[in-house]
């Protein structure tokens, strides 16, 4: 077994899912299917505001006072609040939000990196004993995504911070993750930010990979993080089934 790994988890979002297009600009074409007359620059502002402020009095998509559906409810009326007049948005709101998280929940709103299918494939084909799971921090949508994108089958099981009650970059996620079921020094974790994904999942006790994709922003890496735990990074899924090869046992 490759250095003793059994499991390998994979965050969702930038690691091997990408919006088709802006959320923002996602947010305005469906409200301009609603006959709401906005600009994608402003409905960028608006949204992030939104975001943020939401997440801020209920974190972890609500959990536990609120329900996902009504989470996002909240960000998409804040969205548009101070975009258009009162009535016309409690005319619009119930289509809009419903068709926004229809959308947000399947492949309308994303898709799958290029070297995802192949990555996963080689991973199972060269080493049949390790499972895949995934693991990020969303709500239960996630899985209506994978789903819609053809990939739910390819994992064990597909977790998420709502369901577990706890967000990156906590620790504990991980831990209850894998439960009873995987040592942490048995599990490796792959993710895109340096301080959610990988620091978490070391804190945790995990092996952990920083999937640095090249030329998208990649976020920069803190003093925090030591030389050793700095060179633990792939630019590509493609590169995984290499790094499982130079760290077999």
């Amino acid at each position: 077994m490759t250095a003793g790994i059994r499991l390998i988890l994979f965050d969702a979002f930038g690691t091997l899912l990408k919006p088709r297009t802006a959320p923002h600009s996602q947010y305005a074409d469906e409200a301009r299917r609603q006959n709401l007359v906005v600009k994608d620059n402003d409905v960028q502002r608006t949204f992030k505001q939104a975001f943020r402020r939401t997440n801020a009095e209920y974190p972890n998509y609500g959990q536990p006072q609120l329900d996902p559906s009504r989470w996002w409810s909240l960000v998409i009326e804040r969205t548009f609040e101070d975009l258009v007049t009162g009535n016309e948005l409690q005319t619009a709101l119930p289509g809009l939000t419903s068709a926004l998280i229809q959308r947000f929940s399947s492949s309308r709103a994303y898709e799958l990196y290029e070297d995802v299918r192949p990555a996963l494939a080689t991973v199972k084909s060269g080493w049949p004993g390790i499972e895949l799971g995934v693991l990020s921090n969303t709500d239960p949508c996630l899985h209506d995504v994978l789903k819609s994108l053809g990939l739910s089958d390819e994992f064990l099981a597909v977790q998420t911070s709502w369901a577990l009650r706890v967000a990156k970059p906590d620790p504990l996620i991980f831990l209850r993750a894998i439960q009873d079921s995987f040592r942490p020094d048995q599990v490796l974790y792959v993710g895109d930010d340096p301080e959610e994904d990988y620091d978490a999942a070391c804190k945790a006790g995990l092996r952990s990979v920083w999937l640095k994709r090249p030329g998208l922003g990649a976020k920069g890496w803190d003093d925090q993080f030591d030389e050793e735990c700095a060179r633990e990074t792939i630019a590509s899924l493609a590169d995984l089934s290499d790094w499982l090869r130079q760290h077999s046992s």
